[in-house]
């Protein structure tokens, strides 16, 4: 962009030329995506239809499994709320690049609806033919992940331009997981309550939802976790076939240690050893060690997600897209934070005004890198050009600059 009056290269966004003082034009609105409600309403409405009979499915063996109409709702307020609250942590490990509320639904409800129906036909056939213990501690890991897990496929196939790197893959496995937990939750609840009421049910929401309720999550997360990895090696070496393979078998491993774990220590400690003490052993030798690794997982993909950014969006700084103050910020995690911070504190607009600057920059950053690797754009990605994201970034900059009313008025002397 540049001045029409000195012809001096302007900054994207800017109101007056830094050379000679002129007015500058108004940035362009963002392009519209050409829209393909035509072709899409037929998924939807199928989509639909399938949801619904996922939902009187999962309802039938849920009313067959606790048929006290109070004991059901108990265990869904029960089972939803640590769900809601672990669901908002795994959504909050990248706050910067939101994933569409389209896909974070799917992802959760595939878990929810799809693979708990599916394993519970599976699970009782292993029980039957092989035996209950067999089902629980082998067969149940090996069925529940795989369920899971085709999850993930079908994402990076249908969605590959929402699913960018392990980061993203890390969050849609645990958001499956969480879905899994939220359906096996209630039916663990309501079962405690058939057996011995309220206090059953108080018991049993302890122990599982609140104390183990992410189990799932971490299990599948670290499967996701994996494809993520060999979603960001498009055309790149045999192990992003390799990896993802990897991955579901330390997801089933994880799963088959915590099945198996349970048993062993309720044999070994005995009957009269409490129950919460013997979970709280399970989670301290099983799951913490899960949650230290993903962590470090998370940690890892962000800082590759920052070089990233900081690699494909130095070519804007050039161009006058974005500020050299600007990139740098971008390809920072900690300046994020505090911008982000700073932006709530002058209210929701300016808030979702620099989500939109983060959002636009890293969709934009990242498109680049994939076209850089050799990547093939996808439907929705051909008709939402570079130069849109540029436009969404300069909107979100404009309104960013908005004058707070609690700052002190300039001074003009």
């Amino acid at each position: 962009m540049h001045c029409p009056n000195c012809d001096a290269p302007a900054r994207v966004g800017a109101r007056h030329c830094t050379q000679c003082g002129a007015v500058l034009p108004v940035p362009p609105a963002p392009p519209e995506v050409k829209s393909h409600s035509r072709g899409r309403v037929p998924i939807a409405i199928g989509l639909g239809i399938l949801t619904l009979i996922l939902l009187a499915c999962n309802g039938l063996a849920l009313a067959a499994t606790v048929p006290d109409p109070v004991g059901l709702l108990l265990s869904l307020a029960a089972a939803f709320i640590p769900a809601a609250i672990y669901t908002t942590i795994i959504l909050s490990i990248d706050r910067y690049e939101r994933e569409p509320w389209s896909t974070v639904l799917g992802a959760f409800g595939w878990g929810a609806l799809v693979a708990t129906l599916f394993a519970g036909i599976f699970n009782s056939l292993n029980a039957a033919l092989l035996g209950q213990l067999f089902a629980s501690t082998i067969g149940a890991p090996l069925v529940e992940e795989t369920l899971k897990g085709v999850a993930l496929l079908g994402l990076l196939v249908m969605f590959r331009s929402e699913f960018d790197n392990m980061l993203d893959g890390l969050i849609y496995g645990a958001l499956i997981g969480m879905g899994f937990e939220l359906t096996e939750d209630v039916l663990y609840l309501g079962g405690a309550y058939m057996e011995r009421g309220l206090a059953g049910l108080g018991e049993e929401w302890l122990l599982r939802p609140v104390l183990t309720g992410a189990a799932h999550a971490l299990f599948t997360g670290t499967t996701g976790a994996a494809v993520g990895w060999a979603r960001g090696r498009h055309g790149v070496g045999v192990l992003r076939f390799v990896v993802p393979v990897l991955g579901w078998a330390l997801a089933v491993f994880q799963h088959f240690l915590w099945n198996t774990g349970g048993v062993v220590l309720a044999a070994s400690l005995g009957r009269n050893f409490p129950s919460p003490a013997r979970l709280g052993l399970q989670t301290l030798a099983l799951l913490v060690p899960a949650i230290l690794l993903l962590y470090i997982v998370s940690r890892v993909a962000q800082a590759r997600e920052a070089r990233i950014i900081h690699e494909q969006l130095a070519g804007e700084v050039t161009g006058g897209v974005i500020t050299a103050g600007e990139h740098a910020l971008l390809s920072d995690n900690a300046a994020r934070r505090r911008a982000l911070a700073e932006a709530e504190r002058r209210g929701s607009a300016m808030r979702g005004a620099q989500r939109q600057f983060f959002q636009a920059a890293a969709e934009l950053a990242f498109r680049k890198h994939h076209a850089a690797h050799g990547e093939r754009l996808t439907s929705n990605q051909k008709h939402t050009s570079e130069d849109a994201y540029r436009a969404q970034i300069a909107a979100a900059r404009a309104t960013l600059a908005t004058p707070d009313p609690g700052d002190p008025p300039p001074n003009r002397e």
